[in-house]
């Protein structure tokens, strides 16, 4: 009536384990700089979003006052990135931008200006943690360039 516990139950072996767990490790290595660089792309994706909102507000601004500005605060534009920005966004200087999470470069925001006829908007951060930076900019036509790629 009664059966043994264990009888005629076979379990995995050592090595077999080991096994299994090797290739769990070889596929995780495989699958990490993948994992990188779409956490990359993901954070690229703000920029794209942050520009077209700069955009429209220098656009917006235009039609108040005739030219553009380069003055992102109260002054100026009253722009800034919603949440915790992963980028740094700015023109000229850099001094009138916002800094990023990942305290993107102020030195590349000097690719960026605004003037009575146009203006160009930067972004710029060290997405992949490299310490190369990741730069995009928009003009006033709202072209966006990816000025130095971040993720190459």
């Amino acid at each position: 009536m009664g059966s043994k516990a264990g009888v005629g139950m076979r379990g995995f072996s050592l090595i077999e384990l080991t096994i299994v767990v090797a290739l769990i490790v070889i596929l995780s290595m495989i699958a990490t700089p993948y994992l990188f660089t779409a956490l990359a792309k993901g954070r690229r994706a703000e920029a794209y979003v942050m520009l077209r909102s700069l955009h429209m507000a220098e656009k917006g601004y235009w039609a108040e006052h005739g030219a553009y500005t380069a003055d992102l605060g109260a002054q100026g534009l009253n722009w800034k990135p919603e949440g915790t920005p992963y980028y740094s966004y700015g023109f000229g200087d850099g001094v009138r931008g916002t800094v990023g999470a990942s305290k993107g470069s102020r030195s590349e925001l000097r690719r960026g200006y605004a003037d009575a006829t146009g203006f160009k908007a930067i972004a710029t951060a060290d997405i992949k943690g490299t310490g190369k930076q990741d730069v995009l900019s928009i003009d006033d036509k709202g072209v966006i360039v990816i000025e130095q790629d971040g993720l190459a």
